[in-house]
């Protein structure tokens, strides 16, 4: 806006056409960068006595260049011109896209779901249906729960969609998404930021409805909801959700590496450390364990932090548990298969088949862990 106000001061009149030209050009760059700076007002701060100062300055700002603007093509247009800038600069405040309508204009209603997103029709079934196949999944390998009422999702296809609604309705600071709880029923997600946050959050919802007679602690439920953000999924050509879950995290789990010198039990279940966490559950469920551990914590009384009851599970007491885990953590290297699933996903048939062509080869199925894993497969075996 400095720049063109700069600029908008010069007489345009003795250019004759280009000048007019030019002044056009002038008075809508003003106009798109008066939208962007009230934009990133709205989307930057916070609070509202701030809001209305900066706004209150940028309005101010537009008024006197527009005033500018105008007095290049007459002098006694100097007042119409800030009046006019004024006006433009409080209309633009006004028609920002902030209401939930506008920002997701589409809405679809299944089974357990309200989606409201801005996702084209095609896509926003797809994912639609991706949600629906996640819940019969996870209600057959873990738990079941009760639902009396659809989970609304607000589903943004783009950052900036998630921003503006998170901005004005004052949600969580997080680039991700967020589940509000029982009580609000409603998860947010930032799609453009990677499906696993997605059923990150929807976990936390399956275990807010699941956990009925004790509180879930923080640790498990966030490790569990951690657990899903990596996963291999495709719908097969009857239209069946195929996924597969047990990967590593190409980002939490060498974080993990670093940390594992220092971590302690209490570092987990005093929630210090989240990736750690997660590696954890992630340790549980390849000894078969996550699951059984998952449904004990739901029916245990009086064990706050879950330690008696994981103890219970694993047939150990939580020093050697915790050695254990250490050691298979200092085991696994950083390779491949850490940096496989660098984003979880969800395929059609038809793209399933062409992502196994291309990755022929180049990974296989396990049989052991339900997963595919880097490199060729052992003889005999057949790539699923």
């Amino acid at each position: 806006m400095i720049i063109t106000a700069a600029i908008s001061g010069a007489d345009y009149g003795k250019f004759g056409k280009i000048g007019d030209m030019l002044l056009i050009a002038i008075v809508g760059m003003l106009a798109v960068q008066t939208y962007i700076v009230i934009l990133a007002i709205d989307i930057k701060i916070r609070t509202r006595p701030r809001k209305v100062i900066a706004k209150t300055l940028v309005t101010l700002i537009a008024g006197t260049i527009w005033g500018v603007v105008l007095r290049s093509l007459n002098s006694g247009m100097m007042t119409v011109g800030v009046l006019i800038g004024a006006v433009i600069a409080a209309s633009i405040s006004r028609l920002l896209p902030w209401t939930r309508p506008d920002l997701l204009p589409r809405e679809i209603e299944t089974k357990h779901f309200h989606i409201y997103t801005d996702l084209e029709p095609d896509s926003a079934r797809f994912y639609a249906d991706f949600f629906e196949g996640f819940t019969v999944y996870f209600k057959k390998y873990y738990f079941d729960f009760h639902q009396n009422q659809r989970l609304t999702v607000y589903l943004f296809s783009t950052t900036l969609r998630y921003e503006l609604h998170n901005r004005k309705s004052r949600g969580p600071s997080t680039p991700y998404g967020y589940y509000c709880g029982p009580e609000e029923n409603l998860i947010v997600v930032n799609l453009a930021s990677g499906l696993g946050t997605a059923t990150h959050e929807l976990v936390h919802h399956f275990v807010a409805k699941g956990f009925t007679r004790e509180t879930c602690p923080q640790w498990v439920n966030e490790g569990f909801a951690m657990f899903f953000e990596k996963f291999i999924a495709y719908f097969d050509t009857q239209g069946k959700l195929m996924i597969s879950l047990g990967y590593y995290s190409n980002w939490r789990f060498p974080q993990t590496k670093r940390l594992i010198k220092k971590i302690r039990f209490a570092d987990l279940t005093n929630y210090r450390y989240d990736s750690p966490i997660r590696d954890f559950m992630l340790f549980l469920h390849r000894k078969g364990l996550l699951e059984k551990f998952i449904n004990r914590m739901i029916e245990r009384r009086g064990d706050p932090t879950g330690k008696v009851t994981l103890q219970t599970v694993c047939r150990k007491d939580i020093p050697t548990m915790v050695d254990e885990w250490k050691a298979w953590v200092r085991s696994q290297p950083i390779d491949g298969n850490v940096r496989l699933v660098k984003q979880a996903f969800v395929k059609t048939a038809k793209e399933w088949e062409s992502w196994q062509r291309a990755n022929r080869g180049k990974i296989h199925w396990d049989e052991r862990l339900h997963i595919y894993v880097v490199g060729k497969p052992p003889a005999n075996e057949v790539d699923s």
